[in-house]
């Protein structure tokens, strides 16, 4: 899953479940292995700054997930109680 469309994978991510935004970035960290063998990923970090408005004040936040591969990061992101 190393030649992934990131649109396309954005594209199953749920919102922000704070703001509702969909303005979500995907990081995948990559290794290089020997030299006869292609790049891997070791870990895909989604997040997201979230910025709320509270009162003359204004909070903002970094909500984040990462995971070893892209269906593991999608899989907490996701997840919603």
């Amino acid at each position: 899953m190393n030649d992934i469309d990131k649109e396309e994978f954005k594209s199953t991510l749920k919102p922000c479940p704070f703001c509702g935004s969909d303005d979500i970035h995907v990081e995948p960290k990559m290794h290089w292995g020997p030299i006869n063998r292609p790049m891997q990923i070791i870990s895909v970090h989604i997040r997201h700054w979230c910025e709320t408005s509270l009162g003359s004040g204004t909070l903002g936040v970094t909500i984040q997930v990462r995971g070893r591969d892209y269906e593991s990061a999608r899989e907490g992101w996701n997840k919603r109680k």
